[in-house]
């Protein structure tokens, strides 16, 4: 049998509307290996995560695409359908596409081509916006330090921008999944950095991020769930120093108190659900030109409140990176001139001073926190 040179890894869940378009964006990029004059061989690992629902793959096989379909028969999270993959791949290289991520019809030849020798190669891409995920070669070069991710930086966006070699994949990463999805790519990426393998930096553009604001209170407490998951593991792993050690501590349970406030500040924001709590908050903003800083979660779940409640708000301002989602209002970069407000409400549960200071100097308008926001109209 002929070797495979690319294995992409997609876990699904509920997924079987997914694969149709999953694989005609894998058929175009080995479509242009061939007319590059690579004869490379790629199989598809689908990992049923989801039981519940029988996937029907494509009854004819191409010579050069493989399908394969796993069914483990429960659901097992992410991670371990992750792994399950790779203990079933026969490719030189792996791709964890996630199944509704989408890639460059060019993203197998151009990422063949940049990890030349090293362990992986992280290309560039867009928000679902169309927002640049990195803004210069300097921050998508941090994404590949191991500082970064001490501090709780999330600086790889998905998995699906990194192209790996499948023996730089590290043990530790196979034998300690989470039981929570959402911090297993960060664990990867530091057992990897740990180990001094080197990325390649793909500056093309080949990745689309797409992201849904579903559920927010159940996002809150799941993520910070894998987050202690992720320092529970990296501390017990010889991984790193001591110094390292505490820097990742700190790091992480400062972000672990932030996810605590996002959630006290979500429960609160789900109260204003309430005709009596909406009635307050048509009160006390009336006809006042509102604005929103910070279009992450709680930014656009506030919105949704005044909606509810009939209030119109003009517009929102983000420094980028939160706002991956399409916006349904005018979104400004707090850099850039901003339109009259009357009152300006601030989501970010950290550096609200810093932000009140820098918006009072670009415009009149009355700044309050969230928090502060909601005591006020008395939730």
């Amino acid at each position: 049998m002929t070797k495979t040179d690319i294995s992409v890894i997609c876990p699904l869940y509920r997924g079987q509307e997914y694969i149709d378009a999953i694989l005609e964006m894998l058929y175009r990029n080995q479509h242009k290996l061939t007319e590059a004059g690579a004869a490379k061989v790629t199989e598809v690992i689908f990992v049923n995560d989801y039981p519940q629902e029988k996937i029907s793959l494509p009854q004819s096989q191409r010579e050069d695409v493989r399908l394969k379909l796993l069914e483990p028969g429960r659901n097992q999270g992410i991670h371990r359908s992750r792994v399950l993959g790779v203990e079933q791949a026969e490719g030189e290289y792996i791709l964890f596409l996630d199944q509704d991520d989408r890639i460059h019809e060019d993203y197998f030849k151009s990422q063949l081509f940049y990890i030349d020798g090293k362990a992986a190669a992280l290309c560039n891409g867009y928000y679902q916006n169309s927002r640049i995920i990195y803004s210069s070669r300097a921050e998508q070069e941090n994404a590949a330090c191991l500082s970064e991710y001490l501090k709780q930086k999330d600086v790889i966006i998905s998995p699906g921008q990194v192209l790996l070699r499948a023996d730089s994949i590290p043990q530790e990463w196979r034998h300690n999944c989470f039981s929570q999805n959402g911090s297993d790519d960060v664990l990867l990426w530091i057992l990897m950095l740990c180990s001094n393998h080197g990325f390649a930096i793909n500056e093309e553009k080949l990745f689309w991020h797409l992201e849904s604001d579903a559920n927010a209170s159940y996002q809150f407490e799941k993520m910070k769930q894998s987050i202690q998951e992720l320092l529970t593991r990296v501390l017990g792993l010889d991984c790193l120093s001591s110094e390292q050690k505490e820097v990742f501590r700190g790091a992480t349970e400062r972000r672990l108190a932030r996810y605590d406030q996002y959630a006290s500040l979500q429960k609160t924001l789900d109260n204003l659900a309430k005709e009596s709590n909406l009635s307050s908050l048509r009160k006390y903003i009336g006809s006042r030109h509102t604005a929103v800083y910070g279009w992450g979660i709680l930014g656009r779940e506030f919105w949704k409140m005044a909606q509810r409640a009939g209030i119109d708000i003009s517009f929102a301002i983000d420094a980028g990176k939160a706002a991956f989602m399409e916006p349904e209002i005018p979104l400004y970069k707090p850099q850039e001139d901003l339109p009259q407000a009357d009152i300006i409400i601030v989501t970010p549960v950290t550096g609200f001073q810093e932000i009140k200071a820098f918006l009072q100097k670009k415009c009149q308008a009355e700044i309050l926190s969230l928090s502060a926001f909601l005591e006020r109209i008395g939730t």
